[in-house]
């Protein structure tokens, strides 16, 4: 499903492109903050949802912008995104910390408000598709009785991989267009399909979603019109 919709998010940016009045690319940066649902089967007590500490990191990419009219905008590009998973409370002989990096490929569509004084705001909405690139795993030596660190295992064995590399969901997002060019953007996303199953074999343990927001600055470095 992942790989179907970052080729409809590629196509469908594409054919915007060649109807929109303009074209804008730029530069991101920012910091955020990502938060996991984290739930529990045990078939003796039961199930039970935690929610895990905040974890921070950054958020750079180039972002693109489709302008349709003076009220309507489509916005894009590609980004790397640091999340991660910190347990709370941490759990001994278990995987207590997984840091990894995504590159991400959002779609939103924005409503564009003008002439407030001299600024720009926007509010959009739209959808994520993201593929992890890099990770570590924070782990407890129960031989040691140390706390390890090795690299993240990607895919969707339950038994041997800690985190899978296709995720998606929604966004939502809303900013300030200053008259100076300087965009001020905050980004919401929540994730849809699971992180993983019996993360590292952790019998019982479901990582399911991730919240996710991003404060971040952005200047768009090329304008190129259309008519």
């Amino acid at each position: 499903m992942n790989k179907k919709g970052i080729a409809f998010i590629i196509t469908l940016l594409v054919a915007l492109q060649l109807h929109a009045q303009s074209l804008k690319i730029g530069a991101e940066a920012g910091l955020s903050g990502s938060v996991t649902l984290e739930k529990f089967e045990n078939p003796y007590t039961g199930s039970k949802n935690i929610s895990n500490q905040l974890r921070y990191g950054g958020r750079f990419g180039l972002p693109i912008a489709c302008v349709l009219s003076e009220q309507f905008e489509i916005n894009s590009g590609i980004y790397w995104t640091m999340k991660g998973i910190d347990k709370y409370p941490p759990v001994q002989y278990s995987t207590e910390r997984i840091a990894y990096s995504t590159l991400e490929l959002p779609l939103c569509f924005n409503y564009v408000k003008k002439k407030l004084h001299r600024n720009t705001f926007f509010i959009g909405v739209g959808v994520y598709f993201g593929y992890g690139l890099l990770g570590s795993v924070r782990y407890y030596d129960n031989t040691l009785g140390i706390y390890k660190k090795r690299d993240a295992s990607w895919g969707k064995d339950p038994f041997t991989d800690d985190i899978k590399h296709f995720e998606w969901g929604g966004v939502l997002q809303a900013g300030l267009v200053m008259k100076s060019g300087l965009i001020c953007r905050l980004i919401i996303q929540h994730q849809f399909n699971d992180m993983a199953v019996n993360p590292g074999g952790y019998l019982f343990t479901q990582i399911k979603n991730q919240a996710y927001a991003s404060l971040s600055v952005a200047y768009f470095l090329k304008h190129k019109n259309k008519h």
